[in-house]
């Protein structure tokens, strides 16, 4: 049980987030709906199993590795502000659809919030610096078509 309640609170803590950050990006709805699927069968137990079931992330039994792959590909087909929906949806794994300006907003949203939740929101003016190290991290390994690319680092202040 107290698995399933860490869990909720940091899926609440996340939620909260990317709901303050969509606001101040104009797409209020989409912090309403964000992540609703965290809360179907299909994902919250292997997701509260993998993060807060005492597991060590590399000793995971197989079954569970296994559970938490589907839950995580049941999430990218549900979540279209994760890149990975649009490489799914473009049938082709090699190249990206563009993703709508309204997705983009909200997977920087997802992000800023994802930090948010595991850190505490930023101090100070610059609300994206974690954001940006975190991208430029990650930037090789996020396949974006060049105008999602466009978009994602003039919002999260690269260009």
């Amino acid at each position: 049980m107290k698995m399933h309640l860490r869990y909720l609170w940091y899926v609440l803590r996340h939620k909260w987030y990317v709901f303050t950050e969509c606001v101040r990006l104009g797409i209020p709805w989409a912090g309403v709906t964000h992540d609703w699927q965290k809360f179907t069968r299909a994902e919250w137990r292997p997701y509260a199993l993998t993060f807060y079931g005492g597991y060590e992330r590399k000793d995971r039994p197989a079954w569970l590795v296994t559970d938490f792959e589907r839950a995580w590909r049941h999430h990218l087909l549900h979540g279209p502000h994760h890149w990975e929906h649009w490489i799914i949806k473009a049938g082709d794994f090699s190249e990206c659809a563009a993703m709508p300006k309204r997705y983009v907003r909200e997977m920087v949203a997802d992000w800023y919030g994802a930090g948010c939740a595991r850190n505490g929101a930023p101090k100070g003016a610059d609300r994206y610096a974690e954001v940006r190290v975190w991208y430029s991290k990650q930037g090789d390994r996020i396949r974006l078509h060049p105008v999602t690319r466009y978009q994602v680092e003039h919002l999260i202040g690269l260009r």
